[in-house]
C-alpha cells in the first residue's frame, strides 16, 4: 500500500452486509450449514470478523474454529478492519486456515491456508504475491509453507478495486479448497 488504504467501507456498510456476506463464504464447506456463526470483537477500534461454530468464543478470535464436512477438519477465518477516518475503515487482511485435526494427540495442526493482506506495502519484499488472494500448503515441505501462491496476480487491480470484487475472489478459493482439497480428503477416509 502506498498512499490511501485499498478496500475502505464505512462501519455502517460493514455492520450492515459483513456478516451475511462472510457466512455465504462458508455455506458449501461448514458441517453445520447455517449455523456458523460470525462474531465481532473489537480492540482499539480495530475490528475482526471472525467465524466458528458458536457464539461462545472468548475474545482470542485466533482459536476459533468450525468444523468442515470432512472428518477431522476444522476451520479458521477472520477478517481486520482498521480504522482510516471517521466512520472509514479498510481491510488489513483477510485469512482463512484449514487445520487437520490430529487425533492421536489431540491437537490441530495447520494444513492448508488462504490469505490477503490487501494493504501490504507496495514496496515489501513478496508484495504483489501476498496483495493477491494466496496460498500458502502448511505441511509441505521447504520452501512451500512460506511461498505465497498467488490466485489472482493477473488481475491483481480487479481485485482489489472493492469489497465485493475481494469477495468474490476469496469465494472462489474457498470453493476450489473445498473441491480440490477437502473432498478428495473425505473420499479417501474410511467409511
Amino acid at each position: 500500500m502506498n498512499g490511501q488504504p485499498r478496500i475502505q467501507v464505512s462501519l455502517d456498510e460493514l455492520k450492515k452486509d459483513r456478516v451475511r456476506n462472510i457466512n455465504a463464504l462458508f455455506k458449501t464447506l461448514a458441517k453445520r450449514q447455517g449455523k456458523i456463526v460470525v462474531n465481532l470483537t473489537s480492540s482499539n477500534n480495530t475490528l475482526i470478523f471472525g467465524v466458528s461454530d458458536n457464539s461462545e468464543n472468548g475474545s482470542d478470535f485466533l482459536n476459533w474454529r468450525f468444523k468442515t464436512k470432512t472428518e477431522n477438519y476444522s476451520a479458521l477465518y477472520y477478517e481486520r478492519w482498521i480504522p482510516y477516518e471517521a466512520d472509514i475503515y479498510y481491510l488489513d487482511r483477510m485469512y482463512f486456515h484449514i487445520y487437520k485435526t490430529d487425533v492421536s494427540e489431540t491437537r490441530a495442526i495447520e494444513y492448508v491456508c488462504l490469505h490477503c493482506d490487501a494493504n501490504e506495502p507496495d514496496d515489501a519484499q513478496h508484495a504483489r504475491f501476498k496483495q493477491s488472494p494466496h496460498l500458502h500448503f502448511s505441511t509441505a515441505e521447504q520452501p512451500l509453507p512460506h511461498s505465497h501462491i498467488a490466485l489472482n496476480n493477473g488481475n491483481l487491480n480487479q481485485i482489489l478495486s472493492s469489497l465485493a470484487s475481494l469477495h468474490q475472489a476469496i469465494k472462489q478459493a474457498v470453493d476450489m479448497i473445498y473441491w480440490q482439497i477437502l473432498i478428495p480428503i473425505k473420499d479417501l477416509q474410511p467409511k
